[in-house]
């Protein structure tokens, strides 16, 4: 596993060649190491949290139901199975089951707000590309909910 700020794993019998790989900025011919296809990032530690004062504690509150949907957002209606849809609403992704009800949610990991989602085609993973500054794409492994990957920088040109 890995800790924000630790380097994860890498597959020293994998070639460093194709799509996937990471460059350094000074040189295309040096390649960064390449994540394992078993590796999953670590959520806690990546994930935005309520800002807590001296008065107030940050686990105070917690977010128990969502009423919120923005409709006027393109695409913001993603389905994942037969049973559950995906969408954005705010700094969280909600991940509704149509027949339960149930609610369960992401947290952005920025806490600058969703900008968009999208569903692959297999329907195994979803992507949430963060707002602000520099923000990440997340991909997360439908139905675990692990972060498979992070997309640094990447919503910007």
């Amino acid at each position: 596993s890995c800790v924000a700020g630790e380097e994860p794993p890498i597959d020293a019998n994998k070639s460093t060649a194709g799509a996937g790989e990471e460059t350094d900025s000074d040189s295309e011919e040096t390649p960064k190491r390449k994540l394992t296809d078993d590796f999953f990032y670590e959520e806690p530690p990546m994930m935005s949290l309520a800002t807590a004062s001296e008065s107030v504690p940050v686990d105070l509150v917690q977010l128990y139901h969502s009423f919120g949907f923005e409709c006027t957002k393109r695409s913001n209606l993603q389905a994942l199975d037969k049973d559950n849809v995906l969408f954005m609403s705010g700094n969280v992704v909600e991940i509704f089951n149509v027949h339960t009800h149930q609610q369960t949610y992401i947290r952005s990991s920025t806490g600058c707000g969703i900008g968009a989602i999208a569903v692959h085609p297999s329907h195994k993973y979803f992507a949430v590309a963060e707002k602000g500054d520099a923000p990440p794409i997340n991909i997360y492994l439908w139905p675990s909910l692990k972060l498979f990957r992070i997309l640094r920088h990447g919503t910007v040109a």
